[in-house]
């Protein structure tokens, strides 16, 4: 556990000693509070008077936001100690596989915490100028988070295959835009086959249920296992390289 303490410190100060970790935070909150700002004076009022109270409507753009945000943050984790050198003395030292890969995702899902905390702003905005429902606000939040987890443990699997960060961030792009357009294909294809199978593989509905309230216990397991999947594969993709 001490190892992985370590590197994850090690990486979340690097983070803020060069302009990624501030560049993605200002990136982050300025679209986003856009978005929200556009929203709540663009709805229509809530019976009570004001805007609406509630977080609905941010889930997509929040998506799009942390598809191309999170190959950034992700893409230097491994591939730039690949390319280095400095990876081979990491794996020399007594730490495992596993510890190195725990240690960076936990930096990468720290940075991204921090963004989601400063976001608070606009639950208390809602509290200022109406009377917001509490509990599906947080359950909104908890499936940003669970969203936000899945996607930079997809960077985190490329930055392990390859020695360019270029082609990390490229590659994680790729797949993130892949599990997005699945939703779509859900929707193209309803009525076919498919269309059950596409719609339980979409990233955006099971981000719904978040958005409307619902902790659906299916829509944690798909973002758990997800996450789970792609550490996994990070693990092994490192210990290949201890072979070779």
């Amino acid at each position: 556990m001490r190892n992985i303490w370590t590197i994850a410190t090690k990486e979340l100060r690097t983070y803020f000693t060069s302009p990624i970790g501030y560049g993605a935070l200002f990136v982050f909150l300025v679209i986003i509070g856009i978005v929200f700002n556009l929203q709540k004076t663009m709805a229509p009022p809530s019976p009570y008077g004001g805007p609406q109270a509630n977080m609905q409507g941010l889930t997509g753009s929040m998506v799009f936001v942390l598809i191309l945000l999170s190959p950034i943050v992700t893409m230097r984790l491994v591939a730039e100690e690949r390319s280095s050198g400095t990876l081979e003395t990491l794996m020399t030292s007594p730490v495992r596989e596993y510890e190195v890969v725990l240690g960076k995702y936990l930096a990468a899902v720290t940075l991204y915490a921090i963004m989601m905390v400063l976001t608070f702003e606009f639950p208390i905005l809602l509290r200022v100028y109406g009377t917001p429902d509490l509990p599906p606000i947080l359950v909104a939040y908890s499936g940003w988070m669970l969203c936000g987890a899945a996607f930079l443990a997809v960077g985190l699997l490329t930055s392990s295959i390859t020695r360019s960060q270029i082609a990390a961030g490229f590659f994680a792009l790729g797949i993130l835009l892949v599990l997005w357009l699945i939703g779509i294909f859900g929707q193209v294809t309803a009525g076919s086959a498919y269309a059950d199978v596409f719609r339980q593989m979409s990233i955006l509905d099971h981000l719904q249920e978040f958005e409307r309230g619902t902790l659906a216990l299916k829509s944690v397991a798909f973002f758990l296992s997800v996450i789970v999947f792609f550490l996994f594969a990070s693990v092994r993709a490192l210990e290949s390289l201890r072979w070779r």
